[in-house]
């Protein structure tokens, strides 16, 4: 009897607390969640987010970071079991880029995807963190953190200049914020590379001085070379251009010359532009609507007296100026423009502080960048003219072509570029040649100077698109070179083709480093269908295009559609994921499909696959229009 009566008591409570003896069950816990953060020094806004179970192999693309960098997805492990590798790829100005963390439980929070926890995989795997993402390599936590606490160690001077105690908070850290302030900026100051080759090894530089270390997988935490002390000056100064940033992002947000005037240097001067009205005038489309900025992507920072770097004695730098590179993105909307600046600073009395740093421009009468790019070039004409791969520095000279200020003429035809080393001394195999391939200033109608086959300009290169190759041994001496000091590039442009007037000449630093063409040879690049190819060919207007394509051995980022008929010409971009893409109809009117004989020219097309391979700027262009002088 007592048995039963304790069988009703327990029914009794059963009905009210669903369990004898205890209170309301738990609801089943949901997937996990893994969250974060990806940055570069700049928030990786809007990247192709990719997971990879390092147990199965399977991928999952969650979606995109948002502008700040962040990401927040849930993961269900039935599927994708842990380990996992994640990968971001996302774009900023001339640069393409990708990067990876490693994860070693079902979820995580505070995951800081960045080039040191890149370096990180590379330096456990033994190979580039491309590889090992691609090929499914296995690493253990302890390696991953073994290998960010030797990085930590060769980076330590700096690191510790910017408030990061321990390598952790560069790993793992909710609290961390892409900013390019505190921890964050220290990515403005260092630049992680690959040695040109797939073993992973890797050369760290200062952007803020020139010289490199070089770290492999052999390196320990009682070998590692270090980075020397570039001091305070650096970190207060990448702050300063994103206050600046700022200050020019308010004055266009109110339409206000006076408070443009208060960003710009008195000696302002980018291509044709000289003023803050002229400012206006260019970019319309962010005056008077709410602008959102991001941190600054630093590229380099020399001073002015070449005897001078961020590693000499306060004593020595008071009152020194100098000038920064750094690429800025302003957003309106679907609005956007990207601004590689020049900055002059000037350093205080004491030599510990900067007094001034506003918007200098680049001081030349047109655009001129250089940095890495990987091409591929493909035909779906059938023809067999200007294709191939090229890998090196992409030099992009303006002509002047096409300036408000110009008339339409050309300022400069001609160009010699030579890669020197910190003591002025020529690279072997690092000077060439790029000129208007129409000639003189009279008859020069290209935007920007074609890279010439040889010194005499007699013929042109057209299937690089104006990259240098840059082969093993000059990557090699590159490197070298590296590790005692700044490598440059000098660019002297002339207004003839004899070279014989000189218009300007312009020394950008290297600090990035390209791929060797051997390498790049041998590669697998992304790639459309055949189908898609004929697609392409035969396309036409008011028609859309509908792609299927592979990544191979590329981060793929995006997608291209382009066609051009004379004075007319549009594009379409398309986020890459799933392996198929649709772009919608152009606005180009009465474009046909190609002859599949090419018996008559018809105009040109193109569809370009764009992504990264170990950091650098990775194309497949597909193109055709049945002129074998199209490129």
């Amino acid at each position: 009897m007592k048995k039963i009566k304790n069988r009703l008591v327990c029914l009794i409570v059963l009905a009210f607390l669903h369990s004898c003896g205890g209170g309301p069950s738990s609801p089943p816990p949901g997937p996990p969640v893994i969250s974060g953060v990806g940055s570069i020094g700049a928030p990786m806004g809007s990247a192709n987010i990719t997971l990879k179970s390092l147990q199965t192999g399977g991928q999952f693309s969650p979606g995109n970071t948002d502008s700040d960098g962040k990401f927040s997805f849930n993961i269900d492990t039935a599927v994708y079991p842990p380990p996992y590798f994640i990968r971001l790829t996302s774009e900023l100005g001339d640069k393409t880029i990708s990067q990876f963390s490693y994860i070693s439980g079902a979820g995580g929070a505070g995951i800081v995807v960045s080039p040191i926890s890149s370096a990180a995989i590379a330096l456990a795997s033994n190979r580039t963190a491309d590889a090992a993402f691609s090929n499914q390599i296995s690493i253990s936590k302890n390696d991953f953190d073994a290998k960010a606490e030797i990085l930590y160690k060769a980076a330590k001077n700096i690191l510790v200049s910017v408030g990061v105690t321990n390598s952790s908070q560069l790993i793992t850290n909710s609290g961390y914020k892409a900013n390019g302030s505190g921890a964050d900026s220290f990515f403005d100051i260092v630049k992680f590379n690959y040695d040109g080759t797939l073993s992973g090894d890797l050369v760290l530089t200062t952007k803020f001085s020139g010289k490199a270390i070089k770290l492999t997988n052999l390196s320990t935490i009682q070998s590692v070379e270090s980075l020397g002390s570039i001091g305070s000056l650096s970190s207060k100064i990448v702050g300063l251009i994103n206050t600046n940033i700022q200050c020019l992002a308010t004055g266009f947000e109110q339409s206000n010359s006076s408070k443009l005037d208060e960003c710009l240097d008195d000696s302002f001067k980018d291509s044709s532009i000289s003023t803050s009205t002229e400012l206006l005038t260019l970019w319309s489309n962010l005056v008077g609507q709410s602008l959102l900025t991001k941190a600054a992507d630093v590229k380099w920072c020399d001073f002015d007296d070449s005897s001078l770097t961020f590693e000499s004695e306060a004593s020595s730098l008071g009152g020194a100026s100098g000038i920064c590179s750094a690429v800025n993105e302003f957003k309106a909307g679907g609005s956007s423009v990207i601004f590689p600046g020049r900055y002059r600073f000037t350093v205080n009395a004491n030599g510990d502080g900067i007094v001034s740093l506003k918007l200098y421009g680049n001081q030349l009468p047109a655009a001129l960048s250089v940095f890495p790019k990987l091409q591929k070039k493909i035909r779906t004409d059938g023809l067999t003219t200007n294709i191939g791969i090229t890998s090196g520095y992409k030099i992009n000279i303006g002509t002047g072509v096409d300036l408000p200020s110009n008339g339409d003429g050309a300022n400069l035809v001609s160009a010699r570029v030579r890669l020197k080393n910190y003591l002025g001394s020529s690279l072997n195999g690092g000077t060439f040649y790029l000129q208007c391939r129409q000639g003189n200033a009279a008859n020069c109608t290209d935007s920007f100077l074609s890279l010439c086959s040889d010194s005499n300009c007699d013929s042109f290169s057209l299937k690089s698109d104006g990259i240098f190759s840059v082969s093993a041994l000059l990557a090699e001496e590159i490197i070298e070179e590296m590790k005692s000091g700044r490598v440059s590039a000098e660019i002297t442009t002339y207004s003839d083709t004899n070279r014989t007037t000189q218009v300007y000449q312009s020394t950008i630093a290297l600090v990035s480093l390209p791929i060797g063409q051997n390498i790049a040879n041998g590669i697998t690049f992304a790639s459309l269908s055949t189908s898609s190819q004929s697609a392409l060919r035969l396309w036409s207007s008011n028609n859309s295009l509908s792609i299927n394509y592979s990544s191979g051995d590329v981060n793929l980022y995006k997608g291209i559609f382009y066609v051009n008929k004379g004075d007319s010409e549009a594009d379409s971009k398309v986020k890459l994921s799933s392996g198929s893409a649709t772009h919608s109809s152009l606005e180009v009117s009465e474009v046909m499909g190609l002859k599949s004989d090419c018996s008559v020219s018809g105009f040109y097309r193109a569809y370009t696959l764009v992504g990264s391979f170990n950091n650098v700027k990775t194309q497949t262009k597909y193109y055709g229009s049945c002129d074998s002088s199209d490129y």
